[in-house]
């Protein structure tokens, strides 16, 4: 088995048992520092970050590192509590859903048929606010993470598959087949999107890779970063495997507002993923040779520029 497949495994497999001493920790090292903010103070946009749906990597601080790279660009940045309502929402141009599950992690491994994570009603109340101008970043992942966000998605006419990705020809060698490989010069990375070129010079993203996660399929979005032929929908230890999809990126727009959906979220982490004897990878931002942390910034400002004024 690949180094990084073992470690992803891992991952999953300690934090799903409830061990404390998880595998992975933000990275110390890692800078989250804006050279040239794009915004400027007073004129904030507002991301509002859900951390009332069990969210994993809200309850293990995993999400610190995204927050620092977005207050460091100039955005205001909280993190909400308890269910979603029509006053939660007001004032806020991103929200952000990510890692919701109906329970938290290490209590349960699979998600019954009877476990709810949003309400009919906070779905409703979400695809409103989108649909009259919000943003919305939301991400589905490997299972069962991809089972508990599915119905959210599906309003939005997104449908994820429920398993784990992997890619047997486009993948980083160091990290293995659950890193599937997005690039310019392979054609899976859709520079004809501002998501992928920028806003401004020396924006562009050339290549990154993702780590497991699921499959999206959306025919009325712009598909970011396109699954390969030779990608695979494969068992996950706690789901799968189930539906497929073409995208691990998919970005446009619902009424009169934006949605980005992920279908893995570790890119906009900034881990450091240890195995048991001692090695260390780099998962997000901080990973070397992949320019997450400036595609993290690109979607940012994607979704930023529907209600927000430079």
């Amino acid at each position: 088995m690949k180094k990084g497949t073992f470690n992803l495994l891992l991952f999953a497999i300690v934090m799903i048992f409830g061990c404390t001493n998880l595998p992975m920790k933000n990275d110390p090292n890692f800078d989250p520092n804006v050279e040239s903010p794009f915004y400027k103070k007073g004129r904030s946009p507002k991301i509002l970050i859900d951390g009332g749906h069990k969210n994993a990597f809200i309850d293990y601080d995993l999400i610190q590192p995204f927050i620092k790279v977005a207050r460091s660009d100039g955005y205001t940045v909280d993190i909400s509590k308890g269910i979603v309502t029509s006053d939660l929402l007001l004032n806020i141009n991103i929200f952000v859903i990510i890692t919701a599950n109906s329970f938290k992690w290490g209590k349960q491994a699979e998600i019954s048929e009877n476990d709810e994570v949003f309400t009919s009603k906070e779905i409703e109340i979400i695809y409103n606010w989108v649909n009259q101008g919000g943003s919305l970043l939301v991400f589905s992942e490997h299972a069962p993470f991809d089972k508990a966000i599915n119905p959210l998605l599906q309003k939005f006419n997104i449908n994820s598959s429920i398993g784990v990705i992997i890619d047997t020809v486009h993948y980083d060698k160091d990290y293995g087949f659950g890193s599937p490989k997005f690039s310019i010069e392979n054609g899976l990375l859709n520079d004809s999107h501002q998501i992928v070129n920028g806003m401004r010079e020396g924006e562009k993203v050339d290549e990154i890779i993702t780590f497991g996660g699921s499959a999206l399929k959306g025919e009325s979005f712009t598909n970011i970063l396109k699954l390969s032929q030779h990608s695979l929908n494969v068992r996950h230890p706690f789901g799968g495997p189930s539906g497929y999809g073409d995208s691990q990126c998919l970005a446009g727009f619902v009424g009169k507002g934006r949605i980005v959906a992920f279908g893995d979220s570790n890119g906009f982490t900034a881990m450091q993923m240890q195995d048991g004897n001692g090695n260390t990878q780099a998962i997000g931002m901080n990973t070397v040779g992949y320019n997450w942390k400036q595609f993290v910034l690109n979607t940012l400002h994607w979704l930023s520029q529907n209600n927000q004024t430079l």
